[in-house]
């Protein structure tokens, strides 16, 4: 029997993987605390540092407790390949899609998954979100607030 006669095979998305060999790219950052942010390079280095602002506000440091991936514009990577290498329980990504990082599936940002093991956060860009500070509403910024406080819930003080 032909696969020509099953008219469902191949019925699926099929996506472009990149070609490029990123299995010994390495992460910035101590990642005590197991977190991978990945973003793209930004035009500004206010804008990156506007990441630490963020995680700042949950007490996290950048540089010790996170790994960042930051990834040149119009590139894409093989995410999977990055987190076979390092210990990554927690992954916030700012401004990509899922293709763009070798992945087929589909997140809503803002909203927390866990998948594969971890806890996923899709965000829009730091770009965006740097430049949506100066605003009076801050839809974005709003948003990314509540998830990252469902995604690290304050501590409950122990009853005695």
């Amino acid at each position: 029997m032909s696969l020509l006669s099953y008219p469902d095979f191949g019925d699926f998305p099929l996506y472009h993987l990149p070609g490029e060999d990123y299995t010994t790219m390495a992460i910035q950052g101590e990642n005590r605390k197991e977190m991978l942010l990945v973003f793209e390079t930004a035009t500004h280095p206010e804008v990156t540092a506007y990441a630490g602002k963020i995680l700042g506000a949950l007490s996290l440091d950048l540089a010790k407790d996170t790994g960042q991936l930051e990834i040149q514009t119009g590139k894409s990577v093989l995410l999977y390949k990055v987190l076979d290498n390092y210990a990554i329980r927690t992954i916030l990504v700012f401004g990509m899609n899922p293709r763009m990082l070798g992945l087929q599936c589909h997140f809503r940002p803002y909203q927390v998954y866990n998948w594969l093991d971890r806890h996923w956060l899709w965000a829009d860009s730091l770009e965006d979100l740097y430049s949506e500070r100066s605003q009076a509403k801050r839809p974005k910024a709003a948003a990314l607030w509540t998830a990252l406080n469902l995604l690290f819930p304050a501590e409950k003080p122990v009853k005695a």
